[in-house]
């Protein structure tokens, strides 16, 4: 099979997928409607109720993740520095001056990730 018609038609496969899910959680929903009564609809709320908290932070969450990324990508920027480097630092013994760069770097992505952790 062509692999490139496959990565192609993902996407509406799967979509058909998510639908036919849908119709099944749907039927059964109604099928639990006689034996349990109207608590079978309390994993729809459920659901409604965590796509509209996801909904209402999301503005906050990008915010939070997009300042994690610029730190992680900092961090990673020195460490690649750092590496492309290393004769140079190991000639003059700076080893431990970035070291401690590269740490005060992990140290600030840590402090976002747990701000933003915290928040939640």
């Amino acid at each position: 099979m062509n692999m490139d018609c496959d990565e192609h038609f993902w996407p509406f496969w799967m979509g058909a997928e998510m639908f036919q899910t849908t119709l099944v959680l749907i039927y059964c929903t109604y099928g639990l409607h006689d034996l349990v009564g109207y608590a079978c609809f309390l994993p729809w709320l459920f659901v409604a109720g965590k796509m509209g908290f996801d909904l209402s932070t999301r503005k906050w969450r990008d915010g939070t993740w997009s300042k994690v990324g610029k730190a992680r990508d900092a961090r990673s920027n020195e460490i690649n520095q750092t590496f492309k480097n290393i004769k140079t630092l190991k000639l003059y013994a700076w080893q431990s001056f970035f070291a401690g760069r590269i740490s005060e770097r992990r140290d600030l992505e840590e402090s976002l990730i747990f701000k933003g952790e915290a928040k939640n």
